[in-house]
This record gives structure tokens, C-alpha cells and sequence, in this order.
């Protein structure tokens, strides 16, 4: 007998492919070593800067990648119901997607929540109900909902580089090495270093720790590297799937 899930386990896999893909790009792309570092003077207030300059910009297909992973994650969820319905005795339609919720209020009014959702059995209702699908509940299924409205009526996923720290090699065995804390992005540039002295850094290597990143506050994604992102999201969906599958 064909599984039922199958079309819900192959979003999956799917998308765990093309994250892996996406990974390779992002890989290359640093490799080509896309900040150039520099030092400059803060015209406000004298103090010496090191600073990196982005010299290489993504390859505009990483947004669109990002948006088609998100989907795929997503859609999983809807193929999932849409099989639960079906085992149910009902075609599925429009309203069989997965129910996601704007409050913990929103799901369990009478009407419109989840015990609403009459094409899941009362189990299936219960499960997905322990599932919290809203903001403050679960931490992926909000986000990934609202990541995937995002993608499809207001704008390509924001899928940016930003640069998180900075190793110097100098001579003579002088070394600098700076974390994330304390950097100030701007729009041109990102400050790695800030002093009240002259830092002399002609001579000797440099090497710019750099990931492309979510940003998105509102949803509770802050500087969240973008394919780390992908793989917990792809595998807390898949362990929901899982609390179905009936193989």
C-alpha cells in the first residue's frame, strides 16, 4: 500500500537536498574571500576604524533558493493534513491546510479554531493543539508560516551576508581576533574595531568570519544563519510529520 505521507517525506528530502546545495554556494562565495578589510578615521570622533567593505555581493539566486526551501518546509505540513483528511474519508480542499493560529486564543475559539477543523480526527486535533501552531508557542512553526507569507505577497526572503568577526595574523606574532559582540553594522560597512589609537594593520594576514543571515525581529529570527535555520526547521517538521506516519 503507497504511503500516505510520501508526498510529505519528499518535500522534505527535497528540501534538505537543495539546503545542502544552497550551503555549497554560500561556501564558494566565501571563499573568494568577499570582504576587503580596511582602516579609516570616524569623522565624529577621531577614532581609528577597521572596517570591512563588502567587494562581492550574493548571487541573486540565494533569496529566491532561500524562499523555495521555505516553501517546500511549509508545504510539507499542508501535504501532512491533506493526508489526514483523507484517511479521514474527506477530499481535501482549501480549508484542509495545516492550521496555523494568530493567538493561543484564535485556536481554541469554538468556531474558527482548531476543534473547528472537523476533517481532522479528534486525536489529530489534539496532537496538533500540543503542537502550540502560534506566536509564542511553538519556535518554528510561527516563524516558517511567516517566513512563507513573506516570500509569496511582500517581498523575497531577506536573506543578507553579515560579518561576525575578524582573525588578524600579524608580525612578530601580533594577533587580533574579533567576536561579534561590538560590531556596528552600517549601510556600506560593518565597523570591526574601534580605538582611541592608531592600529596598524598593513602588514600581516586577515581573515573575516562572515555568514549570510535571517533578520526578521518580529518573527524571532535575529541573526540567524540562513542554512542552520533551514535544517531545524525542515527537522522539527519532519519530527511532526513523524507523529503521524503510520509506516
Amino acid at each position: 500500500m503507497r504511503d500516505d505521507l510520501l508526498d510529505a517525506h519528499s518535500c522534505i528530502d527535497w528540501a534538505l537536498s537543495q539546503i545542502q546545495t544552497l550551503q555549497n554556494r554560500l561556501k564558494a562565495w566565501h571563499s573568494q574571500r568577499p570582504y576587503h578589510v580596511a582602516q579609516e578615521i570616524d569623522a565624529q570622533t577621531g577614532d581609528h576604524l577597521i572596517v570591512a567593505h563588502l567587494m562581492r555581493p550574493l548571487d541573486p539566486i540565494v533569496p529566491v533558493e532561500v524562499g523555495l526551501i521555505i516553501n517546500a518546509i511549509r508545504t510539507a505540513l499542508d501535504l501532512l493534513t491533506a493526508a489526514l483528511a483523507r484517511r479521514n474519508g474527506q477530499n481535501p480542499s482549501a480549508d484542509t491546510h495545516f492550521p496555523v493560529f494568530a493567538s493561543d486564543q484564535c485556536m481554541i475559539d469554538p468556531l474558527t479554531g482548531i476543534e473547528g477543523k472537523k476533517w481532522l480526527s479528534t486525536r489529530e486535533r489534539a496532537v496538533i493543539k500540543a503542537l502550540k501552531p502560534y506566536p509564542g508557542g511553538d519556535d518554528t512553526i510561527w516563524p516558517l508560516h511567516q517566513l512563507d507569507v513573506r516570500r509569496k505577497h511582500y517581498r523575497l526572503v531577506e536573506a543578507r551576508p553579515g560579518v561576525h568577526g575578524l582573525f588578524w595574523n600579524g608580525p612578530r606574532g601580533r594577533m587580533l581576533v574579533i567576536g561579534s559582540r561590538g560590531i556596528e553594522p552600517l549601510e556600506d560597512k560593518t565597523i570591526l574595531y574601534r580605538s582611541a589609537e592608531p592600529f596598524d594593520m598593513t602588514e600581516g594576514e586577515n581573515y573575516i568570519a562572515s555568514f549570510v543571515v535571517f533578520n526578521e525581529p518580529e518573527i524571532g529570527l535575529v541573526d540567524e544563519e540562513v542554512t542552520e535555520t533551514l535544517r531545524r526547521f525542515a527537522a522539527r517538521v519532519n519530527a511532526i510529520i513523524k507523529l503521524f506516519d503510520s509506516r
